[in-house]
């Protein structure tokens, strides 16, 4: 952008601006006379000022407002002014200009839901955590980014828990990332988990590397549940809060929704509101892409467990299934999915056993193309089942399995699949 073009905005800005604004204005203009900017006369050297102003802005818009389909409207007319100024230096070539506009609109929503969840905050946790560890960068291997942060958390421990400041500094963290997991999963809905991604990428004064990072983090968290829940559990005695990162700003603004101590986050981390979690995709519309998306997510979190059999399977879907649900109809999303998920692990692990087919027994084969046919079934894929597939859908542990699943009271109906 050339500086020209920048003065010329700022001073058309500032010719309309409504009273409780115009001082924000000056504050511009006085950007435009300070003596490094007019050393540097370079434009690009004062959009980091600029754009903290235009946040500063937004960030004083109601939330009701911000939360407007339409802010151009006529009864808004104290915000066109900056949504010109922001037009014009985006047409100049500062394509995130309108970033602060976005995150503050983004933070609105968010806080809607539950205004006592602080996003700054959490994100402030996430960006500490992220950067205490090291970032990703681009050049970085897909398994690498896939796996971070724990993976690389992990290795960074293993290698150098031996020096006692270091341990200080793995200690925090893996208690960051804690308090992350442990609001992910307890106080967010579904609707804020898909706006974290956007406030990561929208957030004033990030660097790529930090996006990256933040957002691999947040979709490890999101989608390797049990993995993250695995990483606490062997990583459990590093978890702890020292009386400086107690008084952590981030931390105290979240106190209200955190647990009282390091023993209750420690159990919150180990019994996870499953029922909650499993439920995020029920609202959908597509029922069947829902189930499908929701068991595919819980099965690729699940094998990559150290212990990751059948009966480990199982043990997982009893527990989840305790856990209270009263809607009936969510209660069949949950036991549906989990039936799926059941189905998922029984064929990987069937189409691998070397054993023989008993004589007596359908063969290894015919039960996994069986199992496969009944999760068509469950997505309403198919309503048809060949004689061999009945009947080995009945049979030892495949039709224990089913019914475990069908005999309760909460499957009386098949659940409605669009």
């Amino acid at each position: 952008m050339k500086i020209e073009t920048l003065q010329i905005a700022i001073q058309a800005l500032n010719r309309v601006l409504s009273h409780p604004d115009k001082a924000l204005g000056q504050k511009l203009l006085d950007l435009l006379n300070d003596d490094q900017f007019e050393a540097q006369k370079s434009a690009f050297f004062l959009k980091k000022d600029i754009l903290a102003m235009l946040n500063e802005f937004w960030s004083s818009v109601p939330a009701h407002i911000l939360l407007s389909d339409d802010l151009s409207s006529a009864q808004y007319s104290r915000l066109k002014p900056w949504l010109d100024f922001q037009e014009a230096l985006i047409h100049a070539g500062w394509e995130g200009a309108d970033h602060p506009q976005r995150f503050q609109q983004l933070a609105a929503k968010f806080s809607v839901k539950d205004p006592l969840l602080n996003v700054s905050a959490l994100l402030g946790l996430l960006k500490y955590a992220t950067r205490m560890l090291g970032y990703l960068d681009e050049k970085k291997s897909e398994n690498e980014i896939a796996q971070y942060p724990f993976g690389k958390l992990s290795t960074v421990i293993e290698a150098r828990k031996h020096l006692a400041h270091e341990k200080t500094k793995q200690q925090r963290i893996v208690t960051t990332l804690a308090l992350v997991f442990y609001l992910l999963h307890h106080h967010c809905t579904a609707e804020q988990l898909e706006l974290l991604p956007l406030l990561c990428e929208y957030r004033l004064s990030t660097t790529k590397e930090e996006r990256l990072s933040e957002k691999a983090a947040l979709r490890y968290m999101l989608e390797r549940i049990l993995c993250s829940q695995a990483f606490f559990l062997d990583y459990k005695d590093f978890i702890t809060l020292s009386r400086d990162w107690v008084e952590d700003e981030n931390i105290i603004t979240l106190a209200p929704l955190l647990p009282n101590n390091i023993s209750e986050l420690k159990k919150n981390l180990d019994i996870l509101p499953w029922n909650k979690i499993l439920l995020r995709g029920s609202q959908s519309e597509n029922k069947k892409e829902a189930l499908i998306i929701g068991a595919n997510r819980l099965f690729n979190d699940f094998i990559a467990l150290n212990k990751h059999s059948y009966l480990d399977a199982l043990s997982l879907a009893s527990t989840i299934k305790r856990q209270d649900v009263k809607l009936p109809q969510k209660r069949a999303f949950i036991n549906t999915l989990l039936h799926i998920f059941s189905l998922q692990v029984y064929e990987n692990e069937r189409k691998k056993d070397p054993r023989p087919n008993s004589f007596f027994a359908f063969s290894g084969k015919t039960k996994c193309n069986a199992a496969l046919k009944k999760i068509e079934y469950l997505t309403g894929e198919t309503d048809h089942f060949s004689f061999f597939e009945s009947l080995a859908l009945k049979q030892g542990r495949l039709g224990q399995l089913n019914t475990n699943f069908e005999h309760i009271d909460i499957q009386a109906e098949r659940i409605e699949i669009k």
